[in-house]
């Protein structure tokens, strides 16, 4: 729990005055891990779900109105997803529109036996 109090804060300090693209977190989640790595809660969150953020819309996915959240950067969403896997990535762009992909799409492995069979040496 310190650590990932301590990882929290110095990457949200580190990020704090960057203007960049965002991922977002529903606040339920994030209101469930701060609750746990402040010792207010006895068990930590389970995967991030992030399905309740999103509407699609014949435009493209789009921030579903009336939920909370929160926007955080690159380094803190990757932080987040390595501790507790989940998803869907939800990106908001620094034009404001919204992406959304599932982190195995970016290479993000949870639980899967590592292959060596292609690697070069």
């Amino acid at each position: 729990k310190e650590y990932q109090l301590h990882q929290f804060k110095t990457l949200h300090d580190e990020d704090r005055n960057q203007e960049t693209e965002r991922y977002c977190v529903t606040a339920a989640w994030f209101r469930e891990w701060e609750a746990w790595v402040c010792n207010k809660a006895r068990d930590p969150p389970g995967p991030i779900n992030n399905k309740s953020l999103i509407v699609n819309k014949q435009t493209g996915p789009s921030l579903r109105p009336n939920v909370d959240h929160y926007k955080f950067s690159e380094n803190i969403w990757k932080f987040f997803l390595s501790q507790y896997g989940g998803g869907p990535e939800v990106l908001v762009t620094n034009e404001g529109s919204v992406r959304v992909s599932s982190p195995v799409d970016n290479n993000v492995r949870v639980s899967s036996p590592v292959d060596n069979s292609a690697r070069e040496d």
